[in-house]
């Protein structure tokens, strides 16, 4: 198993829940795995199926490297994760929501006025060419609160399809689901916090 510590490309991974999240179960189980391998077989028959499984996941975890890089030549070794993401209905934005501390700060103006298009139209983008770099990522910030937009890096597999064809893909309702196109070339891609 290779796991690969994805602290060192963000700004403020203290401020990410999924890196909190981890960090805690890291904590909980180096607290009871005993740390002699030859008594971790009797510790585990010793557990309940729950604690086995939570333990199995946290340990699985840590060999999915789903980490989409400046220069991507993983596209076919990230596609196992994905695959896991969306049968386990992972919901990114739980754990993270653009701002402009976490994105916007690293977008150019042209980039931030993309996204905003993307999300509210042109009415809420226009303008944003014209405001100072602070001004159009609190903006943007402002506009998108509460949108559960994703930036296309941690945009599920499911919704990157969806952006590739928006309309290629029904709802379960029946109505045509629309993606959101993406809204920074490869060199606008900020470190996520």
């Amino acid at each position: 198993m290779t796991s690969r510590s994805v602290e060192t490309s963000m700004k403020a991974p203290a401020s990410n829940l999924a890196i909190v999240g981890l960090a805690e179960l890291a904590e909980h189980f180096g607290d009871h795995v005993p740390g002699n391998p030859a008594d971790i077989f009797e510790w585990c028959l010793e557990r309940d199926q729950h604690e086995l499984v939570e333990l199995l996941a946290f340990a699985a975890a840590h060999s999915i490297d789903a980490v989409k890089d400046k220069y991507d030549y993983r596209k076919t070794q990230r596609a196992h994760a994905e695959v896991l993401a969306d049968a386990l209905d992972l919901d990114m934005t739980n754990y993270f929501e653009a701002t402009a501390e976490s994105y916007f700060n690293h977008l150019t103006r042209d980039s931030i006025e993309a996204v905003l298009m993307d999300i509210k139209g042109p009415d809420f983008a226009s303008g944003v060419g014209r405001m100072k770099k602070a001004e159009a990522a609190a903006y943007a910030e402002a506009q998108t609160k509460g949108s559960a937009w994703l930036p296309s890096p941690i945009r599920p597999a499911k919704a990157a399809a969806i952006v590739a064809d928006p309309l290629s893909v029904d709802d379960d309702s029946g109505d045509e689901v629309h993606g959101i196109a993406d809204e920074a070339d490869e060199a606008d891609q900020p470190k996520m916090n």
